[in-house]
């Protein structure tokens, strides 16, 4: 059976749209059916994975996936011994044609140093997310109460160009500094943490620092900190925001149990010094994991900060942390919603029908927009929104999450 070159000419739109058909056995797209088709055959079967091999023209009996029998039928229909291949007994069902791939759209998701990974070419399936973006681990510094010391150092922390979250206090006057402002401009995140900061957990003094954040600052806070690291918080939080900073120590991995309304923390001791703060990140990186750091201030500030320590101190550890090149360093919003589509996803079952897969999901209760995870498929096209997804070869593809679903076509 041979199958011809389609030209589809739309007379009305400015476009001319190509698709193009090959004949079963032709496995590596040649055009024609030689013995190299039978052997490159045999080579996907044990695993060599050789170039320029496409299943859907290899599987000649439609039974069992690629085996040695497509392999051998292949090579008996090139010296002659049959005419026919068994799936040719039905119609065949054409290769789908998805026309241009999707431009790459701006995920905000930072790049990590793996680079020349070519795109999978085995069987569809086997979707997986990649844990912190594609890095070895991850980290999120936070700063609580709004203190002078923060603020009286803000353009020292910001030269650092590392993206921080400040959870603000809001009854204090240092809230409605305009160095907040400026924050958000400079793009790192405003997170609640009450206005009254008490340790017993008021929905009504939450909700009046989620106002003051937005007619403020103009921003929407998707996080908190509850003060103390209460729990009486967690209910509050629950239904208020996509996640909650505790202050037990530890740290959070890729689809673990971490209660996201109670996420565990590291707070340096006073006078803390660099060695002591790169701990905890050369431990999360060791471990594939997200570290947390809960900061209130440093030394030489006017209004009381808890365990401040040495700004130097901290400027040498953040430095260690973005000399290592493998670990995500981003805001609390930023890798918490990373890590909760991931668990999301991760648990989805995808529905088959036909050639194609489709996942399905329903994002957390106060997600923000225009988020993206990175997967990795073992072959096959990713599709959203109808069109094929463009393959990084940093290792990945990335999909929007606002999308609420993907398709694995052959």
């Amino acid at each position: 059976m041979k199958y011809t070159i389609t030209v589809i000419a739309l007379l009305l739109a400015p476009c001319v749209i190509f698709s193009q058909s090959f004949a079963l056995g032709d496995a590596n797209h040649s055009g024609t059916i030689d013995i190299v088709d039978a052997l490159i055959t045999a080579q996907y079967y044990v695993d060599l994975n050789p170039s320029n091999f496409y299943i859907e023209q290899a599987d000649v009996d439609c039974a069992n996936g690629i085996t040695i029998v497509d392999s051998l039928l292949i090579a008996r229909y090139y010296v002659g011994l049959i005419s026919e291949f068994p799936c040719e007994q039905a119609t065949p069902e054409p290769t789908p044609d998805y026309g241009t791939p999707a431009p790459v759209e701006a995920s905000g998701l930072p790049t990590p140093l793996t680079g020349g990974v070519p795109r999978p070419a085995g069987n569809p399936g086997n979707l997986v997310v990649l844990d912190w973006a594609g890095f070895k681990g991850a980290v999120s510094y936070t700063f609580d109460d709004a203190n002078s010391s923060q603020i009286n150092n803000y353009q020292t922390l910001n030269s650092l160009d590392v993206p921080f979250t400040f959870y603000l206090w809001t009854g204090k006057s240092e809230a409605s500094n305009t160095i907040w402002a400026q924050a958000v401009a400079d793009g790192h995140e405003l997170g609640n943490h009450t206005q009254s900061h008490q340790s017993n957990a008021s929905a009504s003094d939450v909700d009046a620092a989620t106002t003051f954040i937005r007619q403020k600052f103009g921003v929407i806070p998707y996080t908190m900190a509850a003060p103390y690291g209460d729990t009486s918080y967690v209910s509050v939080a629950e239904t208020r925001f996509l996640l909650n900073r505790g202050v037990s120590g530890g740290s959070i991995g890729p689809n673990d149990g971490s209660n996201p309304f109670n996420l565990p923390c590291h707070i340096p001791a006073q006078g803390a010094q660099a060695g002591a703060l790169n701990s905890p990140v050369d431990s999360a990186r060791s471990a594939g994991k997200w570290q947390i750091y809960c900061i209130h201030g440093f030394t030489g500030g006017n209004d009381g900060a808890y365990q401040p320590f040495d700004l130097d101190q901290f400027t040498s550890s953040v430095n260690h942390a973005k000399s290592l090149g493998d670990m995500w360093i981003d805001t609390a919003l930023n890798i918490g919603a990373y890590w909760r589509a991931q668990q999301m996803l991760s648990s989805v079952s995808p529905v088959t029908s036909g050639s194609e897969m489709m996942w399905q999901w329903t994002l957390p209760n106060h997600f923000p927009p225009g988020k993206y995870l990175r997967v990795k498929v073992d072959g096959g096209t990713i599709i959203q929104n109808g069109s094929p997804l463009v393959w990084d070869d940093h290792g990945y593809y990335e999909i929007s999450l606002d999308a609420g679903s993907l398709t694995l076509s052959r």
